[in-house]
C-alpha cells in the first residue's frame, strides 16, 4: 500500500479510538449518541468498491442515522472526485456536497526543516484525572472532553500529549 493510501485509511479510520462504529458491507458508520453534532464522531465512510447500489446504501445510512437523531453526514471517500460523479444520486437522496467541512492530509514536502530532536516531550495519559487537574494543558470543550474520555483506556492505542520545549 502506498503512503497516501496508507495515511488516507488512518484519516478515515481515526474516529475509532472515540466512537462507536457500526460495520456494513459498504462502509462504516461512526456515532456518539452523547456529542449528536460533533462531525467527526458522527459520520459514514463509504468504500465505493463495495456498493453496487448508491441508492440503497444512502437510504440504509440515512435511517440509521435518523434512528439515533443524528444528522447523516458522509465523509468523502479516498477515491477522488466520487461525490462529484455520484452528485445527482447524493441530491436525489437528499446530500449536499459541502466544501465547508473538506479535510486535507498534509505531507511534509520541505526535507530541509529541522528535525526537533531534544525539543518533543511525549507524555501518556492513563486517566481522565491527569485532563482535570490540569497537569496537562489540552483544548476542552464538549466534544473533546467526551473523546478524551473515551480514548483514553483504548488497549490498542495510548492517548498522549505533546510538548514542545522552547
Amino acid at each position: 500500500m502506498k503512503l497516501f493510501e496508507n495515511i488516507a485509511k488512518e484519516e478515515q479510520e481515526f474516529p475509532r479510538l472515540f466512537a462507536n462504529y457500526d460495520e456494513r458491507r459498504y462502509g462504516t458508520l461512526f456515532y456518539n449518541e452523547k456529542i449528536k453534532d460533533h462531525h467527526d464522531s458522527n459520520h459514514a465512510v463509504i468504500y465505493p468498491e463495495k456498493i453496487d447500489n448508491l441508492d440503497v446504501v444512502l437510504n440504509e445510512i440515512t435511517e440509521f442515522y435518523q434512528s439515533k437523531g443524528i444528522q447523516p453526514l458522509l465523509y468523502h471517500p479516498s477515491c477522488e472526485n466520487y461525490f462529484i460523479y455520484n452528485a445527482k444520486v447524493l441530491n436525489h437522496c437528499g446530500y449536499e456536497f459541502m466544501t465547508a467541512l473538506d479535510s486535507r492530509i498534509m505531507i511534509l514536502k520541505n526535507m530541509t526543516m529541522p528535525p526537533l530532536l531534544g525539543r518533543l516531550d511525549i507524555r501518556q495519559i492513563t486517566e481522565y484525572s491527569m485532563i482535570e487537574d490540569e497537569s496537562y494543558f489540552i483544548e476542552r470543550d464538549d466534544y473533546l472532553t467526551e473523546i478524551y474520555k473515551n480514548c483514553i483506556n483504548k488497549k490498542s492505542r495510548h492517548f498522549s500529549r505533546l510538548f514542545l520545549r522552547t
